[in-house]
Parts: C-alpha cells; structure tokens; sequence
C-alpha cells in the first residue's frame, strides 16, 4: 500500500517554493502528493514533476472546473467547448507533471445546477 497527501492543505499552487514542504512529506515517509491544477502551464508542472522526480515522490493530479462559462454539461455550444478545452489543458499539464491519475470533479461546474430534471433530449 502507498500513502499520499493532498497538498490542498497547503496551497492550490504548487511550485518550487514549496520544495521544503515537499521534502518534509518525503521523509516523513509518504509515498507521493497530489497536486492540484488549476493554473499555470505544461511546462511549469514539468518543472514540478521534474522537483518531484529528484525527492522521490509519486504523484497524482486533481481539477474542477469553477468557471459557469465552461460546463462539458451546458445547453450552450461555446461553453461545452470552453470545458473541453479546459479539460484539455488539465490532461496536459497532468501528463507533463507525471501524474498517474487526473481526478476530481469534472463532469461539470461547481455548483452550476439547472433546476430542473433532465429533459427528453437529454433522456434520448
């Protein structure tokens, strides 16, 4: 068995400053962190990855989308296309840091409810 920690304990942003922290979560014997994704580049987490690489943590990424004006569930064209596109930023820089698993909830935006129940389209 490997144990983690999410680093939403500590920040939403991960980055080199937090190499002390990382290192300390290291010898405290866990195995790998999960960092969260919300911001940034590939590149920066390559870089990340690259930290992670050299202390010897594992990794796993997690996303959500907050923004109404991208929803993969929306009635509105652009703004499915908008949440596709989110999600292919995050696999992106999931991919660069060297994660094993994006999780998260991504289905839809946070706390974007229609009200109503699914309609006959939807249901078809």
């Amino acid at each position: 068995m490997k144990i983690g920690m999410c680093m939403f304990l500590w920040t939403t942003a991960v980055s080199k400053k937090h190499e002390p922290l990382l290192r300390d979560i290291k010898a405290t014997g866990f195995d790998g962190v999960e960092i969260p994704i919300f911001a940034g580049t590939p590149d920066d987490y390559r870089k990340l990855g690259d930290l992670l690489d050299r202390i010897g943590l594992e990794r796993t990424a997690v996303s959500a989308m907050g923004d109404p004006a991208m929803n993969l569930i929306a009635a509105d064209a652009a703004t499915r296309k908008a949440g596709v596109d989110y999600m292919k930023w995050a696999i992106d820089c999931a991919q660069a840091l060297g994660a094993s698993t994006l999780s998260g909830p991504l289905h839809s935006t946070l706390g974007s409810f229609s009200g109503s129940g699914p309609t006959a389209a939807e249901k078809k």
